[in-house]
């Protein structure tokens, strides 16, 4: 449609670790974005990853054995994140990483991957701020002195929206 101005998702994942092929999503996280790239909608689900949480992603992200009994089956929190997004354009920092890890799930689920294309904030952080030794999301955020409660998929996608 002509004149029609893009929409963006901003996704972010925790996962129980850092290989889609053996390690699960565990927490969804995503924010809708309005015509004036402000916050307009969020979404946030756990998922049972059908295995445990290591105690080091525990640590890490807060989230416990016990926070994920109950949760969404992949599928479930698949088709609402897809839902959630419709025919966005799909945003991550390190977007590998949750694309990989978001296709994986579908595969084992048998469900279609999450339709649509995706930007990488990494690669624009690469560019925009090339003093920078490492351009992780923690130390952009810390550069910038935006509030973070780090390693929770919303707070995160939260924080790369911004």
């Amino acid at each position: 449609m002509p004149g029609r101005r893009p929409q963006f998702v901003v996704i972010d994942t925790e996962t129980t670790g850092l290989d889609p092929r053996h390690d699960r999503v565990i927490d969804i996280g995503a924010v809708r974005l309005d015509e004036d790239l402000t916050v307009a909608a969020r979404f946030t689900t756990l998922v049972d990853p059908g295995i445990p949480v290591p105690l080091f992603v525990t640590r890490l992200t807060g989230i416990t054995d016990a926070d994920l009994d109950g949760a969404p089956a992949p599928a479930a929190a698949l088709a609402g994140l897809q839902e959630f997004a419709g025919d966005a354009l799909l945003v991550a920092h390190n977007a590998a990483f949750d694309r990989d890890h978001l296709r994986e799930t579908a595969r084992r689920a048998k469900v279609a991957p999450l339709a649509g294309d995706w930007f990488d904030t990494l690669e624009a952080a690469l560019l925009l701020y090339p003093e920078l030794d490492r351009h992780a999301l923690p130390i952009l955020v810390e550069e910038l002195g935006l509030p973070w409660p780090a390693h929770r998929a919303l707070p995160d996608a939260e924080a790369t929206a911004e």
